[in-house]
């Protein structure tokens, strides 16, 4: 075996007769071949080429024909050389007539990965011949050497201008910008014999045009670069980059499904839980890819060095839409994902500087944060100082916007934009600037936002707490100052607490799962600026108002939301749909009619807000008679939908009271707080086994503890301020005082369940003792499992020296109570619970009257757990009535 690599070609013979009439026949065959497996495309000047692509070649040349040829033709190579290296020089120089000159590539190692020559190699020699076929090969190599889609990933990477794409544009995307800097993004069907690497033949060119365009081809290049490509379920896919006679093309994934634009236009408005929930599911984890950007060093090893970046243009537009699953039906069975990295800066940095970025340009004007905002001919040639949460911010007024069209459609999207735009309108600093739809007036968020968050939650009807849920972390965390805003993954978080919170609360209470959006205009809603924005969520730090424009805005939302259509071009097909699927359709034409005692006063009844169910059958037995049952869930969905539950919109808002009213009307409410009150003032304990096997009820806990708060605060809300007092069975030694029941709830939310069991006669003891120390009436709602430490339970003894105690200092019965609220059903924790309550007094022979201890079960009537054992009667009630 020779080594071809260290000998020289041998000079050039001519063929014989029966060469030439070999090559003749070869020539033909090939010809014909390359002919009929050709494929018509374009080059970098635009003009249609056609290529042949490498599995055509390597189809034809087998081992069994190269070796006749070379046998035939006396060339001393070896086939299998040729057709494991040099298979596309081999058939351009079998094309051009030339196969025996071969052996000028083959010792110079001018492989297949040499093409195309784009320069003569130093050492070819230098004949007129083999000048001929060096300018000859070059010009036919074209044919055989089009872009493959092979061996790992192509960045940035320079293309002869005659290299021919093997590409079908099929569809353009996007239109051509007419100040000739944009990007045009194209879809593009690879061809698949050209394609190893790509998951799919179907992807985009997005291709810069212009030179001026070139730095934002580089920056959105680095970025998709410097994001792995497992992140891809929040950033698009990138395949590479390539430039080519002066265009510069980014290769990017296909979404099917277009932009979130196109999503708003061509989907209908969730039609019922499941939908609401995949699509915010969806929009919020878009947050995990801003966190993905902004953080990219994290990314990969660590180093003293930190790589930051900043999208700075999130915009509808720039939000894809993908196909959770393959070939499903379901238009909410969707991913959202980041793309359009043209305005990224990139910045390197030592760990622990300062990250604000410098921003040469601002992005787009609609979605971008205020201290983005330039509005004067000075401010456009500023590099602004940002942070990265510029980009919390736009995707907050993204958010913002799909929260009013997820509840009226494109119709109320484009009604919330006018009104952004009025009251920019009189800002004289914006008007005209560009930023005439943008979300804030330089500084803050406009009142505009606030006001139609607050008008379409006010009338999203049936089940859907969800969408408050959202607006609040939008209003919130998200379109707040710079002080205020959140970052991604601090958002993210506080979402996934939320939703985590909603969804169990949403299971707890089987709800259902129909929303009624059948009409989405609200009837005559009275919208005072005053008094809506008295029910916003707070501001936080770096929100501060400032005097409100003459034009008040806010007050015409009124007119400018009537006019919502749910048949508009994009909803109509489905809302006349929902109309005849939806449970509780309004067939009465008179339903949305303005009467002299029914202002838009969209009243609910129980199994509209909850379980499906009518108030008459959630009873319990009471001896001979049936008495309604009110749960803690019943309560607790009261309390928690009061903006836009039972009440109209504008008694709503100018009414703080409203619901107490509402809630005190609940069967038993009144007559168990009366009874309560009767004893005058008392101090109210609430202690929680936060112990480990309390963890499952820990959602009913909150739930619980909010409705007893609510409730004896009503009592005493003008006597005592903080009077309730929240004992952790695991901290007895810091208690917290609370004025609220949402405080409350807030607590035990935030609150640890540790393993280990509850020493529940020592934590009885300590607030017993307290009491003691200073005797005032009492009560004290213990929330248990009753799976207490191991060993004789003690509790009984301790309520039984309470009990003495309290005879000693001529205390009456009343004036302590020991409420018992049972979570979970363990037969053996139930007993133990029955015999504190029934058998107490007999057991440490104490007093009948002194019967200070009551237990329930979290499923009984609320009314008799709030009395207790403070009247008989509800005492003596079965402590596990349920519905």
């Amino acid at each position: 075996m020779s080594d071809t690599s260290s000998r020289s070609p041998s000079p050039w013979t001519p063929l014989s007769a029966e060469g030439a009439l070999a090559m003749e026949e070869l020539h033909k065959e090939f010809g014909e071949y390359v002919q009929k497996r050709s494929v018509l495309a374009k080059d970098g000047f635009g003009q249609e080429v056609e290529y042949i692509a490498s599995v055509a070649l390597k189809e034809f040349w087998d081992f069994d024909r190269v070796n006749s040829i070379l046998t035939t033709l006396e060339v001393k190579e070896r086939p299998e050389q040729i057709i494991a290296n040099f298979t596309h020089i081999f058939s351009i120089l079998v094309y051009i007539s030339r196969p025996t000159d071969i052996g000028l590539f083959t010792p110079r190692l001018l492989d297949d990965q040499h093409l195309p020559l784009t320069s003569r190699p130093t050492d070819w020699p230098t004949t007129p011949r083999n000048d001929d076929l060096y300018e000859t090969f070059r010009k036919h190599q074209w044919r055989f050497c089009p872009l493959e889609f092979r061996n790992g990933y192509m960045h940035k990477r320079y293309l002869e201008p005659q290299m021919i794409l093997p590409v079908k544009y099929k569809e353009q995307l996007s239109p051509v910008s007419a100040g000739g800097d944009e990007s045009v993004v194209f879809k593009v069907e690879v061809d698949k014999d050209c394609n190893e690497t790509l998951p799919s033949s179907t992807v985009v060119f997005k291709v810069y045009s212009t030179e001026e365009a070139k730095d934002l081809f580089k920056a959105e290049a680095d970025a998709y670069t410097s994001i792995l490509a497992e992140h891809a379920d929040y950033i698009t896919m990138c395949y590479g980059s390539f430039e080519q006679n002066g265009k510069y093309t980014i290769i990017l994934e296909y979404a099917p499904r277009g932009t979130l634009l196109d999503f708003w236009l061509n989907t209908h408005p969730p039609h019922d839980t499941a939908e609401l929930t995949r699509y915010w599911r969806a929009s919020f984890q878009l947050l995990q890819g801003l966190e993905l950007i902004h953080e990219v060093s994290r990314l990969n090893k660590p180093s003293r060095w930190v790589w930051s970046m900043t999208h700075h243009d999130i915009k509808p537009a720039n939000i894809l839409v993908f196909p959770s699953t393959p070939d499903t039906s379901d238009p909410y069975d969707v991913k959202f994902k980041l793309t359009d990295f043209g305005t990224t800066r990139i910045t390197k940095k030592l760990a622990g500087a300062d990250h604000s970025l410098s921003l040469a340009n601002n992005g787009n004007r609609m979605y971008t944060a205020p201290e983005c905002c330039r509005t004067t001919t000075v401010q456009e040639h500023w590099s602004n100082r940002v942070e990265p949460t510029v980009d919390v911010w736009a995707l907050g007024a993204v958010l913002s916007d799909g929260l009013i069209w997820s509840i009226w459609g494109e119709s109320g999207r484009d009604k919330y934009r006018n009104e952004r735009q009025r009251e920019i309108a009189q800002i004289p600093a914006l008007k005209g600037s560009g930023y005439d739809a943008c979300f804030h007036n330089g500084i803050h968020r406009l009142e505009a936002v606030d006001a139609t968050h607050q008008l379409v939650l006010d009338h999203s009807r049936k089940i859907d707490s969800l969408s408050e849920v959202v607006s609040e972390l939008i209003l919130e965390h998200m379109l707040q100052g710079i002080k205020g805003r959140l970052s991604p993954s601090q958002t993210f978080n506080k979402f996934e607490a939320k939703f985590d919170r909603w969804k169990r609360f949403q299971e707890s209470t089987n709800t259902s799962a129909i929303i009624d959006r059948s009409d989405h205009r609200p009837t005559n809603v009275s919208l005072s600026t005053s008094s809506a924005n008295n029910t916003h969520p707070k501001r936080q730090e770096g929100i501060q108002r400032e005097p409100k424009p003459s034009s008040k805005p806010v007050a015409r939302l009124k007119d400018a939301f009537n006019s919502c259509s749910s048949f508009s071009q994009q909803t109509g097909s489905f809302c006349q749909h929902h109309r005849s699927t939806s449970v509780a359709t309004h067939s009465n034409p008179e339903f949305n009619k303005e009467t002299s005692d029914n202002k838009g006063d969209f009243r609910l009844s129980r199994e509209e807000i909850g379980r499906g169910r009518p108030p008459e059958q959630n009873t319990i037995s009471n001896g001979n008679r049936m008495e309604q049952l009110v749960s803690f869930k019943d309560v607790y969905m009261h309390l928690t939908t009061k903006r836009h539950r039972s009440m109209s919109f504008s008694r709503m808002l100018s009414s703080r009271r409203g619901i107490s009213t509402n809630v005190m009307n609940l069967v038993g409410i009144s007559e168990a707080l009366s009874k309560i009150d009767a004893f005058g003032s008392r101090d109210q304990y609430i202690l929680i086994d936060n112990y480990e096997s309390m963890k499952d009820h820990k959602l009913e806990v909150e739930i619980a503890a909010r409705v007893i708060s609510y409730y004896v605060k009503e009592v005493h809300s003008t006597k005592k301020k903080n009077a309730i007092q929240l004992y952790f069975a695991s901290e007895m030694g810091n208690p917290s005082k609370h004025g609220t029941s949402s405080s409350v709830e807030t607590a035990i939310r935030h609150h640890e369940f540790i393993p280990g069991y509850c020493a529940m006669n020592l934590s009885l003891r300590n607030i017993l003792e307290k009491i003691a120390a200073s005797p005032k009436p009492s009560s004290v709602y213990v929330f248990t499992d009753a799976v207490w430490e191991p060993g004789p339970c003690e509790v009984g003894r301790v309520i039984a020296e309470a009990v003495s105690a309290m005879v000693e200092k001529r205390l009456k019965a009343q004036d302590i109570m020991i409420q018992f609220i049972r979570f979970g059903d363990g037969i053996h924790q139930r007993e133990r619970l029955r015999k504190l309550d029934d058998d107490l007094v007999t057991t440490y022979d104490l007093d009948q009257a002194y019967d200070i201890v009551d237990t329930k079960s979290y499923n009984s009537n609320v009314p008799d757990i709030l009395v207790g054992s403070i009247s008989s009667h509800h005492d003596g009630k079965s402590s596990d009535a349920s519905r």
